[in-house]
């Protein structure tokens, strides 16, 4: 009978344990900063023109640069009617400021998986909770890439 609280509690650790050892296990399919299953809910979309594409220079030989392989596109919204293949980067960078454009990290397999190059109308997502950097214009990590019109 004494042998009882003993057991009880020898459980209840046991369970406690098992819960905590569970609740560490998370998704790992976003390892590598690559296009994760983010939360649909977080997930902003942007409607724009692809104006800039720069592809990756160190690819992954850069060990510190989690983005070293990654894309690296400037997006801009309404300039439908605005020739771009004329305009240098700064122009488009400041069409991009004028019209809420961002930059988007694009993982390698999100690019491959998309026809994208400079004056495809697209819709990006990004995870709203995840954020953006602080530049102008933002730089965000694309979640999701939907080709409208080539």
């Amino acid at each position: 009978m004494r042998q009882m609280p003993l057991v009880v509690i020898t459980f209840l650790i046991g369970f406690i344990l098992a819960g905590c050892s569970a609740g560490n296990q998370q998704d790992n399919t976003n390892d590598e900063k690559g296009p994760s299953s983010s939360n649909v809910d977080n997930l902003e979309k942007e409607e724009g023109i692809v104006a800039n594409i720069k592809e990756p220079e160190n690819v992954s030989e850069d060990k510190d640069d989690a983005y070293a392989d990654w894309y690296y596109m400037l997006v801009i919204p309404g300039i439908e009617d605005v020739d771009i293949s004329e305009k240098t980067k700064d122009e488009l960078e400041g069409l991009a400021q004028e019209n809420d454009g961002a930059y988007y990290n694009v993982h390698p397999d999100l690019y491959n998986e998309n026809d994208l190059d400079a004056g495809v109308k697209v819709n990006i997502y990004w995870d709203k909770e995840e954020g953006e950097r602080e530049m102008n214009p933002p730089v965000r990590d694309a979640e999701k890439i939907d080709v409208i019109s080539e």
